[in-house]
């Protein structure tokens, strides 16, 4: 799949991502629309119905163990007509009404709801089921499809954006600085967390079933688990958003086998909470292999070299020079293989999440084409 939607041109591209999101979003409406959205709009209409007085003609409790399901009907009398319904209303898993409809025998006294427009239309509950609020969970699959498809409309056939120009400090000089972290994942991470907290308030605070905890811990285990993976990661990415940001200087802008290069560091940011930080220079092949119906990078490492290492006071600022082997491969990209030169910065920070970025470097297969 991935691969056909590559080889796609930008406006089929737009259709592939469309018509793929667009599965998931029918899907998510399918389940929400009848499981949440109709029974807040019934119960919405309900509480307008008139109070009337009622008789139990027939109920669960009154056929026993042959009972099959919720089965009950009863009598009402209402502008002089009387009337009989069998619709027992809300009576969902977490609805007060379920329990009432269990305990009335028939001949009971009761009291439903009736429609006047038309009043053959009753119930006996009215209550808003808790269960509907967990019908919202299907609303993921319309949120986020969307979101997606909105971001990939604006970017598809749009030309990647230039690199920001940096002045360097000498000709020649190529400076990387640290990448931007951007906050959608961030975002969606939150977004999730807020619905999954939100289904488990509704779970415990709903008024039906107070006592019956093993119902509610089917549905809470697996919400407390989900939750908890998600504060994690949004607790890991939040403090390592104030890691050290390090800019590199590289001098020249790109070398070949055998040339030297010139490495200068700037950090800022609490350099001072690292204990320890050491930069190489990478060497790996990439190669794309197909996994399924995907694609999986598989690397292998053939060079590692280290520049610099050393204490917090080096961290902040420092230079050294690194020599590229001279018997090596430089960088290539050949079909779905790839060789891969990159700078990594590794920085230890002690009870904090540690530190590290990679910039890529081009090694060019003669000293005539460095620059």
């Amino acid at each position: 799949m991935s691969q056909t939607a590559r080889e796609l041109s930008p406006a089929g591209k737009k259709i592939f991502l469309a018509v793929f999101c667009l599965i998931f979003v029918a899907i998510g409406l399918g389940l929400w629309i009848p499981n949440s959205l109709i029974p807040i709009l019934e119960w919405s209409a309900r509480r307008k119905w008139k109070e009337v007085p009622c008789v139990v003609v027939r109920s669960p409790a009154g056929q026993g163990e042959d009972a099959f399901g919720v089965e009950i009907a009863y009598r009402y009398e209402y502008d002089g007509r009387t009337l009989e319904s069998s619709n027992p209303g809300s009576v969902g898993l977490f609805s007060t009404g379920a329990q009432l409809l269990w305990k009335l025998k028939p001949g009971d006294a009761a009291v439903c709801y009736v429609n006047p427009r038309p009043p053959y239309d009753a119930v006996l509950a009215r209550d808003l089921d808790g269960e509907v609020f967990i019908w919202c969970f299907p609303l993921l699959f319309v949120v986020l499809p969307l979101w997606g498809l909105i971001l990939g409309l604006v970017r598809i056939g749009r030309p990647p954006p230039e690199p920001e120009a940096v002045a360097s400090p000498r000709p020649g000089s190529l400076v990387l600085g640290a990448p931007q972290r951007r906050g959608c994942g961030v975002i969606s991470q939150l977004f999730i967390l807020l619905i999954l907290l939100g289904i488990g308030a509704i779970l415990v605070l709903v008024p039906g079933f107070k006592d019956d905890w093993l119902i509610r811990g089917f549905y809470l285990v697996p919400l407390g688990f989900g939750s908890v993976v998600l504060v994690r990661s949004l607790g890991y990415r939040f403090l390592r958003s104030f890691n050290p940001q390090i800019t590199l200087t590289l001098t020249p802008g790109q070398a070949s086998p055998g040339g030297t290069i010139d490495v200068r560091w700037d950090a800022r940011g609490a350099t001072d909470r690292a204990k320890s930080f050491r930069i190489t220079l990478e060497g790996r092949e990439e190669r794309q292999d197909r996994a399924g119906k995907g694609t999986r990078t598989l690397t292998e490492t053939f060079a590692t070299i280290d520049v610099a290492k050393g204490g917090p006071k080096d961290l902040k600022r420092g230079s050294a020079k690194v020599t590229v082997p001279e018997a090596t491969m430089h960088s290539l990209v050949h079909g779905s293989r790839s060789i891969v030169w990159a700078f990594r910065i590794f920085a230890e920070i002690p009870l904090w999440p540690d530190g590290g970025e990679e910039y890529r470097y081009e090694i060019v297969a003669s000293k005539k084409e460095a620059r």
